[in-house]
This record gives structure tokens, sequence and C-alpha cells, in this order.
């Protein structure tokens, strides 16, 4: 988790909480679907960014966790004009995860955003 002090506004939850939801920015992705439980950790995740604590967060399968927590740390390193450490991934997604990563990748989601990334064999 990213840690970094002065705190955003609560503007910062909003943004995400709307960037998925039904009609949010995450919506005009190709793979897109509104998954309620994928909006409430996405939030949940903001606002342990905002407010400097940790978060442990369990979600079955198809939740869309990679994502979940990704958009949010991305978008806070952003706000804060702060560069964001490696950011390991496991995931058992396959295909779906690069898909996922893929729309965030180059602006398709968030035209502000670019993420480099790569996919290791394992």
């Amino acid at each position: 988790m990213i840690a970094l002090r002065d705190s955003l506004s609560s503007d910062f939850v909003e943004e995400v909480r709307s960037i998925f939801s039904k009609n949010g920015l995450l919506s005009k992705a190709k793979n897109f679907e509104y998954r309620p439980q994928q909006q409430e950790m996405a939030v949940a995740v903001a606002e342990a960014l905002e407010e400097e604590r940790h978060l442990v967060v369990e979600a079955g399968t198809g939740v869309g966790k990679s994502i979940a927590y990704l958009a949010p740390a991305i978008l806070f390193a952003l706000a804060k004009k702060k560069k964001l450490r490696p950011l390991p991934i496991e995931t058992r997604a396959g295909d779906k995860a690069n898909d996922a990563l893929q729309d965030l990748n180059a602006g398709r989601v968030a035209g502000r955003v670019v993420l480099d990334f790569e996919s290791l064999p394992g």
C-alpha cells in the first residue's frame, strides 16, 4: 500500500467511486462489467490510501480485485505527483487480468494514466 502524507480531499474517494460506477470511466473499457463489490473495494482502497492505513481485502473470483486496487493506487500517486514504486501483482486470472491492465495502459480508461507493465511467466 502507498502511504503518503498530505491527505487529499474526499473528492479523491468520490472520483474513485465514480470511475467504478455503471457509467464511469471504466465503463468505456471494452470488457467492462459493473460490479458493486469491485466498486466497494476500490473505494475502500482509496480511503485507506487517503487515511494512510493498511487494508486487507478478501474477495471471490470475478470481483476484479487487480483493477480495484491498481486504479486507486495509480490515481493517488498521480494526484500526489509521486512516482509509484514497482507494484508486483500475482494473479491466476491470466488473460482477463492482462486485458484489464491493457485497458488501463496508454490512457484507454482514464486519459491521463500511462502505465507500463510487463507480464512475466510463472
